[in-house]
């Protein structure tokens, strides 16, 4: 998995880390406080046994050195950063838990309040939805360990992020940030309660020229939560509206046989200088919460959201796309407290709903009135499941559950041949598709003593094809059969009030992978892929004004069998591109220095080579490895809270995307030889300025 030279430069690598870095937060880290078994009041408060989970604070989030929330996912073990063009606002960043690559945002479940962010297309989650001053906890589950209660997607892992509560105690607060690029970020978070209603508001403006030509990000947030306690439950409303405009400023191309290096020579400028994307998101959530009892109780909720986005492509074939998304859900869930032959039992059970209808046009320019191609299609999955864990006795428990999943599909291209503007495709196509999956998982925890645990598990998860995947390059459908996934994982946890250590070790097989193919342009199921893995996890409270907390993950993700998308080289036992076998994290904290008024941060990171996108047979150039040393100092003056972030203070040239062509095994002139690189900033600042009222 990695060689002996590779090891010992990432042992020296840590121990810089652990001994030269130094670090202090801005509050009480409370991520050091030793995490409990993974608790959420937002779709199940039964814990998962078995599974290695993580619980992280919100002081863990505003004082991290990351630049930005997905950012600061790749800190966590297990999961990998990628990003096409390093702006503030975190355009195209992908989180990829257990190596999936390409489509790792596609096999990674991020949620807000149990609820699914990911859109049933391959559009960017745009992380800037989510305000950090209002997130509570962040609970990462690793695997598919997930797969019965969030179902459809939970193969790599899931993530939820859960937000404060307009009931519970929240300061009013401003914050402003500058920075590099002309970075301008302004937040204001409003809060008022009344007895029983409690009103919460949040509004973010960003603004920022990136690191690029063409790169300027503009975004606008309203979110709103507007909460009613009742005598055994409550009432609640979100809401949220976002406007995003972003310029896309395209790739940097290397080609040796024409000594060609932009990636070097010439990293600030735009590919595409006139492409831009554009973005409209309406979100409405509306659900309540009934205790019938002490034992039993429900949460019922509904959602609705319409994302309406514009891009234009310039080039040979100007033409801009138009696409319109609507997702309907409704996820009623129960939860049960019960005595199964005197063993403290708990059990959720629901029903999740999703609808989404989607459109897309393709026109000539911003002023055809017609458009040449329009695929429209629409997605109904209902599914059925129940999550039991049984507490066998003082130092076993065990969980286990079942969902069932029927999705129904339909949908197609039409093909306006009178249209202005290049054809796209060659004529109308539709298809419909229907399918019934399975999900299930076990696990149990055993406690050797009151603060050392072994666990295991098993799970067997399930990805359907969303609706982006099915549309190929030239507008024609296709069918694709849901992926199947088969995990397994052991591992400890060991826990004191100064010291806590994670490892665990995984192992998972795949089959009808969904993947693109960049030969023909369009997805295909796989055969058999598979992936193996280590994960490490330590925490350590040298005293109450020093920790320290640091992870090590080593994975190996290949094709068990040939994939043959491009020429005719066999990718047996080949790596998947773009996913790292070796990541390191570590950060050293220091707090409530010089009479509590000083903090500082420190924070490495390293991520291993791996292959670019469409080199399936790993015979190309990697993506080579990169290390990042991001510092935080901050504090409090009089009744102002601030911070100065520097990032990749080292001012490393690094890659976290790469991609090469997709004919460089076939005789394509003008194709073979050449590779795309996306650079990220060197060294950036910035400046926030907060206050709460």
């Amino acid at each position: 998995m990695c060689d002996l030279k590779f090891t010992f430069h990432f042992y020296k690598l840590l121990l810089f880390f652990l001994f030269v870095s130094v670090s202090v937060n801005a509050k009480e880290y409370s991520i050091f406080k030793l995490p409990e078994i993974f608790v959420t009041n937002t779709r199940t408060n039964i814990g998962l046994p078995g599974s290695s989970t993580k619980v992280y604070t919100q002081d863990f989030i505003l004082n991290s050195t990351a630049s930005n929330l997905a950012e600061l996912m790749g800190n966590i073990p297990g999961i990998q950063y990628r990003d096409l063009y390093g702006g503030a606002g975190q355009i195209d960043a992908t989180i990829d838990m257990r190596g999936f690559g390409a489509v790792g945002k596609s096999n990674t479940l991020i949620m807000i309040n149990g609820r699914k962010l990911n859109d049933l297309d391959m559009g960017g989650l745009s992380w800037d939805l989510i305000p950090a001053a209002t997130i509570e906890r962040i609970e990462v589950i690793p695997g598919n360990a997930g797969s019965v209660l969030y179902g459809d997607g939970a193969v790599g892992g899931v993530i939820n992020i859960i937000t404060t509560n307009a009931l519970s105690k929240i300061d009013n607060n401003f914050t402003t940030t500058y920075g590099s690029h002309d970075h301008f970020q302004e937040n204001i978070t409003l809060h008022k309660r009344y007895g029983n209603f409690g009103v919460m508001i949040n509004g973010d403006v960003l603004d920022n020229n990136g690191y690029r030509r063409n790169n300027k990000h503009e975004q606008y947030t309203l979110n709103s939560e507007i909460r009613y306690k009742l005598l055994k439950g409550e009432l609640y409303l979100y809401s949220n509206l976002n406007r995003d405009y972003h310029g896309l400023p395209g790739h940097r191309v290397i080609r040796d046989q024409e000594g060609t290096n932009e990636d070097k020579t010439d990293r600030l400028s735009a590919n595409t200088p006139a492409n831009w994307a554009k973005e409209n998101n309406i979100a409405v959530t509306l659900g309540g919460i009934h205790n019938f009892n002490n034992n039993f109780g429900m949460v019922i909720d509904g959602h609705y959201t319409v994302k309406d986005q514009d891009a234009y492509y310039a080039g040979s074939a100007n033409h801009i796309v138009d696409t319109v998304l609507r997702h309907y859900s409704f996820t009623p869930r129960f939860n049960y407290d019960y005595q199964l032959k005197n063993m403290p039992s708990k059990n959720i059970f629901g029903i999740d709903v999703n609808y989404a209808d989607y459109s897309s046009d393709r026109k000539a320019s911003v002023h055809a009135t017609q458009p040449k191609l329009r695929h429209e299609s629409n997605q109904l999955s209902i599914g059925l499941y129940s999550q039991n864990s049984v507490n066998l006795s003082d130092n076993i428990n065990l969980s286990g559950g079942l969902r069932f999943q029927r999705m129904l599909f339909n949908g197609g291209t039409v093909l306006h041949e009178n249209a202005e503007g290049d054809a796209f495709a060659e004529d109308n196509d539709t298809i419909s598709q229907s399918d019934n999956r399975l999900g299930a998982n076990f696990g149990i925890e055993y406690f050797i003593q009151p603060n050392f645990s072994l666990f295991g598990r098993s799970a067997r998860s399930f990805r359907i094809a969303n609706i982006d995947e099915r549309i190929g390059a030239d507008g024609s459908s296709q069918a694709l059969k849901p992926q199947i996934s088969y995990d397994f994982e052991i591992g400890s946890l060991y826990e004191n009030n100064k010291f806590s250590v994670q490892s665990s070790i995984y192992l998972m097989f795949l089959r009808n992978e969904i993947y693109y193919n960049s030969s023909s342009s369009k997805n295909l199921n796989l055969g058999r892929t598979k992936r193996y893995g280590f994960e490490n996890s330590i925490i350590y409270n040298l005293n109450k004004k020093i920790s320290v907390d640091t992870n090590i993950s080593i994975l190996k993700s290949y094709f068990q069998d040939n994939v043959n998308t491009a020429g005719s080289y066999d990718t047996t036992d080949e790596d998947i591109p773009l996913v790292a076998n070796f990541t390191a994290n570590s950060s050293l904290y220091l707090k409530n220095l010089f009479n509590k008024k000083i903090n500082f941060t420190t924070t490495a990171r390293f991520v291993g080579k791996k292959n670019k996108e469409n080199d399936q047979n790993n015979i190309e150039t990697a993506i080579s490895s990169y290390y990042l040393l991001d510092l935080k100092l901050g504090g409090s003056f009089l009744s102002f809270g601030w911070d100065l972030k520097a990032n990749n203070v080292l001012g490393n040239e690094y890659n976290t995307y790469g991609v090469s062509s997709a004919f460089c095994q076939q005789d394509f002139t003008g194709f073979c030889g050449r590779e795309s690189y996306y650079p990220m900033p060197e060294q950036t600042f910035t400046f926030t300025l907060s206050r709460d009222f």
